[in-house]
Parts: C-alpha cells; structure tokens; sequence
C-alpha cells in the first residue's frame, strides 16, 4: 500500500499467513526454526474471545480470528534492521516454507 499525501508510513509489524492447510502445531514448529536460526518471529495475537478470562463474552459471531492466529506468523521489523538480515530473514522463512511443502 502507497503512503497517503502527507504521511509517513510506520512500518512497525509484518505478519506473514502460513499455507491454509497448516496445523497450530506446524506453526508453533515454524516459530521454534525461526528463532533458534536468530530470527525473533512470534505468533499473531492470540484472539481474545478464547482467553479464560474472556470465553462466552463474545457479542457477534468471530468466523476468521482463530484461523488467521493458527496460521499467522509475525516477522522482526525495525527501521534498524539491515538489507542483509532483511534478506536472510527472508530467505529463512522461504525455506520453512519449502519445508512444509514436502511434509
């Protein structure tokens, strides 16, 4: 998306969505290989309306948030990160990814 007239683009979070057919349990392991490679990747938010606190307080239906979270993964972002770690992060999850698609 192009920077409004005015405006300043804050590039503070990149979420990329893992394959649709992916599990919690692949992507929590996508997470783990990011991290231990040094990458700093970490779930999307997990939606409030299945936190203990909050079940059964949902006012409308939530037909996508639970699915978009199981696959969600977000990506280190920084106006301090290099082009060279911004290529290696890339390449890294691009090899996860061609992971999965062998599994």
């Amino acid at each position: 998306m192009a920077a409004q007239p005015g405006t300043d683009p804050v590039y503070w979070l990149y979420t990329v969505l893992l394959p649709d057919r992916i599990t919690l349990e692949a992507r929590k392991n996508v997470i783990s290989e990011l991290n231990e490679s040094g990458i700093g990747a970490r779930p999307l938010w997990h939606p409030m309306h299945s936190l203990k606190p909050y079940e059964g307080c949902q006012a409308y239906k939530i037909d996508h948030s639970v699915r978009l979270y199981q696959r969600a993964v977000s990506l280190p972002s920084s106006v301090g990160l290099t082009d060279q770690e911004q290529e290696r992060t890339v390449a890294t999850v691009s090899a996860a990814l061609e992971r999965l698609e062998t599994v």
